[in-house]
């Protein structure tokens, strides 16, 4: 399928090829290559979409090639809307690419291209995040029914006609009430931003009365309320950003109203909300890590191979052996348990994985504890008297292979620190 959407869309990854002006075969061949396993992480349903896939293309092959043949350097240029003489990032320049229009973010690349991290669950909530497949999540409105922003719009820019003074007036006084009280749908960032422009537009001409502290605080709070969609949904970290990143270019339509306070305060508050969604995420990841870690130990002690590739197969590339609180006594595995046990930690471990030029278990280092702890626990069970020749033999084994399991974490510890 990818075969052919790449003939399909030769044209444009030529003219990227061409903008970017890359014509290093070798660097070529290795994003195609690495364009196969990124795709193996995605669903067929979704690379059906034609749509979709030519967004895809765009941004993987704008990115990976020229990182390829450069650095990072232009997507923190790009994240960071650098637009000094000089300084402006060539994606912007030669493709027009602007941050908070990237698919899944440049976050997601950044961490793509310097860590090599892909999670196929990860990706595909990304996927189902975009406007090609994202569920609606929006209070669904009555479409007789307008915002009170909507109609002072419609006044703004051609029908003041339609409307009378008083009426006006009221639209102002309910707009102001639907902002303080942050009401149902106006936190969706998009309507939020749209209400912003009216109101930035109206205080400028001293119309609304609200003063800075006020605008910070509601924005805060329907931030916040919007916040609590993206946890209960399980959307990803960069939509509410992208989303509303974009009422800092508002400014086209009513270019005498200053921006610069809210983008301020919208910057600020990102940042903000988006560290709270990251702790609560990474508090539930690691229950869920916990609970899959506590399940996989179940499957290895009853020598079930199958399930326990499956809980496997999802932490290929971030860890799993973390949790060093789990109670592990050594007595409760058989030795062909710990054999199992002793396969996996080959396989994981194993030198023949690379992803972006470095060992694919350098993502595993939060397991460096747990293997440490996991080692001392077989020293102790060595020492005694009470086993059997073969389970001794197999125990053996299995702290060999952790002790080259732990030294292969400390190599990519000293890397990282370099």
């Amino acid at each position: 399928m990818v075969k052919e959407q790449i003939i399909k869309h030769k044209e444009l990854v030529k003219s990227i090829f061409n903008m970017l002006e890359i014509n290093n075969l070798r660097i070529i061949s290795q994003t195609f290559a690495e364009l196969n396993f990124f795709t193996e992480n995605i669903s067929d349903k979704y690379l059906k979409n034609e749509e979709f896939v030519r967004e895809l293309f765009f941004y993987f092959f704008t990115f990976v090639m020229y990182y390829k043949s450069n650095s990072l350097e232009e997507l923190y240029k790009l994240e960071n809307n650098e637009n000094k003489k000089g300084k402006t990032s060539i994606f912007r320049e030669k493709l027009e690419i602007y941050s908070y229009k990237v698919l899944f973010g440049v976050s997601f690349w950044k961490k793509f291209l310097r860590k090599g991290y892909l999670n196929k669950n990860e990706l595909e909530k990304y996927i189902e995040n975009t406007s090609f497949f994202r569920k609606r999540v929006e209070i669904k409105e009555n479409k007789e029914k307008k915002y009170s922003w909507e109609k002072l719009l419609s006044i703004i820019i051609e029908k003041y006609e339609e409307f009378n003074e008083e009426e006006f007036d009221k639209l102002i006084i309910n707009l102001k009430e639907e902002f303080n009280e942050c009401r149902e749908g106006i936190e969706v960032p998009n309507v939020l931003a749209k209400a912003l422009k009216i109101i930035l537009f109206l205080k400028e001409k001293n119309i609304i009365d609200i003063n800075d502290q006020e605008l910070e605080d509601n924005i805060e709070r329907c931030i916040k309320k919007y916040k609590n969609k993206l946890i209960e949904h399980d959307l990803n970290l960069d939509f509410l950003e992208r989303q509303l990143i974009n009422v800092i270019n508002f400014n086209k339509m009513f270019k005498e109203v200053e921006f610069e306070r809210v983008r301020n305060i919208l910057e600020n508050l990102v940042r903000k909300i988006n560290k709270e969604i990251k702790i609560i995420k990474n508090k539930q990841e690691k229950k869920e890590r916990k609970e899959n870690l506590k399940q996989l130990f179940s499957f290895i002690k009853k020598e079930d191979y199958e399930n326990s590739e499956i809980i496997l197969k999802e932490y290929e590339q971030r860890p799993l052996f973390t949790e060093t609180e789990i109670n592990l006594e050594i007595s409760d595995f058989s030795h062909k348990s710990l054999s199992l046990l002793t396969k996996i930690l080959i396989n994981r471990y194993s030198n023949f994985y690379y992803i972006n030029n470095q060992p694919r278990y350098c993502f595993y280092l939060k397991e460096l504890d747990f293997w440490n702890q996991f080692r001392k626990k077989l020293e102790d069970t060595l020492n005694s008297k009470e086993l059997s020749n073969l389970k001794k033999l197999t125990i053996e084994s299995l702290h060999a292979n952790i002790v080259n399991a732990i030294q292969k974490l400390e190599k990519c510890k000293e890397r990282e620190i370099e």
